[in-house]
């Protein structure tokens, strides 16, 4: 419309003015905002979102799959896990970095429709939901390693489990591993002997920022 073009001497919103840093930091001159957007180029929002990375459906042959060589250029890795509901029932289980020995440390909270509780244990193998699929019920397991690249901490994660049986379990907790170190490997496995069930999933995700 004639009279609001911007870069016009004769517009109402003024002269152009060429883009610069105001002196006011986060503060924009409307002839610059102007001119951002009569040029398409105006800047995009920072925002974040999760980039696939790998996945694994199960064939129900298998009781395990390990993420190896977790790329380490990311902050926050985001594991999702869907169950199949079977019988015999698996019970997933987790270790990192491949440890076997009594070095991890954990922390849960745990509740269903009629109970709460909560659990702490020192120097235990590997850690375990406690809580399993049963037929007809699919399982969900969320872990998230935030800061899992920093070798100065120790290994932290972070999970919550959930399934709708008994009647409505769920689980939320940390786990460590004793010693300071990266998180280069996660290795998800039924600690009960049972496969898990065909067309149960496992994927990993990063948080990037665009």
């Amino acid at each position: 419309m004639a009279g609001i073009e911007a870069g016009k001497t004769w517009s109402r919103i003024g002269p152009q003015v060429a883009p610069t840093d105001s002196a006011a930091s986060g503060v924009w001159q409307i002839q610059e905002a102007s001119e951002y957007i009569g040029a398409g180029t105006w800047p995009a929002p920072t925002y974040s979102s999760y980039e696939f990375i790998v996945g694994h459906t199960f064939s129900g042959s298998t009781d395990s799959y390990t993420f190896t060589s977790i790329p380490q250029t990311y902050k926050s890795i985001r594991i999702i896990a869907v169950i199949k509901g079977a019988s015999p029932q698996a019970l997933p289980t987790i270790q990192i970095n491949g440890v076997t020995t009594a070095d991890y440390h954990e922390n849960t909270v745990y509740s269903n429709s009629s109970s709460f509780g909560s659990t702490a244990y020192d120097g235990i193998n590997y850690w375990s939901t406690a809580l399993a699929a049963t037929v007809n019920v699919d399982f969900v397991n969320e872990i998230n390693l935030d800061g899992y690249e920093n070798a100065n901490i120790c290994s932290p994660v972070q999970f919550q489990w959930a399934c709708g049986s008994n009647p409505a379990n769920s689980v939320q907790g940390n786990l460590q591993n004793g010693a300071t170190a990266a998180i280069t490997s996660l290795k998800y496995y039924s600690s009960s002997g049972a496969n898990f069930a065909s067309g149960s999933t496992i994927s990993m995700f990063a948080m990037v920022d665009s």
